[in-house]
């Protein structure tokens, strides 16, 4: 968004021209306390987010078989389903992304460059011009298996730090229009964060990742980022600790998850 380059603009003019170490020093500490500009980050994050959750969808639906259109629909929906259902219990009038289109666009143009792109990028990453050979020898294979582990681990580094910014999102959302109920904030950051994925797999005919112990802990470390943006509200520290703390807990939190294979427990009859 172009206002995230606004604190570069409302620095005064003497911090402009003078280039020396406490000027430099100003400038920073400016850049880190400034609320626009942090608002300017959060915003980035979403608008990444929502792109890279209609990724992920269309990939699902493209697995299921679906057709451009299907995949269009699930990417749409697992990047705005979330956010739409955390408005539908909210009361939000109209819904975001119909109040701000920026989010239908991303996630259209994003469904539509996964759809024809991803597979070709996906083969070129893996492969790196190797041709593929009926019996390939196991060095070959290993390095495909670690070049394919290596992408898997870049988009769940993006995907945890964009579920930690919708969490916030959410949380800052459920704050204002609950009039700062606690218990539907924290909710509400869950919704935003996770439950685009439930309608996916919904429409995947999937069991939603979500809700079975046998998957790593996803919606659960979403609903603590956003007890710990509540908590942080409510103890009215800054709005970069509000925001960063919760962001940093639950991306921290979901590494740990993927490689430690942290989980909920299981219902045991």
């Amino acid at each position: 968004a172009p206002y995230m380059f606004l604190p570069f603009v409302l620095i005064t003019p003497s911090l402009a021209i003078d280039t020396g170490a406490d000027s430099l020093v100003a400038i920073l500490a400016f850049m880190v306390i400034s609320p626009v500009l942090i608002n300017g980050i959060l915003r980035f994050l979403d608008y990444a987010g929502t792109a890279l959750f209609a990724q992920a969808g269309v990939v699902q639906a493209g697995k299921r078989g679906m057709d451009f259109l299907g995949c269009l629909i699930v990417g749409c929906i697992t990047a705005m389903g979330g956010g739409t259902f955390r408005g539908f219990v909210l009361g939000e009038r109209p819904v975001f992304w119909a109040a701000e289109p920026d989010y239908l666009y991303i996630s259209l143009a994003a469904s539509a460059a996964t759809f024809f792109f991803w597979p070709r990028f996906e083969a070129w990453w893996i492969l790196r011009g190797e041709e593929v050979k009926p019996n390939e020898d196991a060095r070959t294979t290993t390095r495909r298996t670690k070049r394919a582990a290596k992408l898997e681990e870049v988009l769940n580094w993006a995907d945890a730090i964009s579920i930690a910014a919708f969490c916030v999102i959410g949380a800052n959302n459920g704050l204002r229009g609950a009039n700062g109920n606690p218990l539907v904030a924290i909710a509400a950051g869950m919704f935003t964060a996770s439950f685009g994925g439930i309608i996916r797999d919904t429409f995947c005919a999937m069991p939603a990742r979500i809700l079975h112990s046998h998957q790593d802990a996803y919606a659960s470390l979403s609903m603590m980022g956003a007890c710990a943006y509540v908590a942080l509200s409510a103890a009215r520290v800054s709005v970069a600790i509000r925001i960063f703390v919760p962001i940093v807990l639950v991306v921290a939190a979901r590494a740990a998850a993927w490689t430690a294979g942290w989980r909920l427990p299981g219902y045991r009859p």
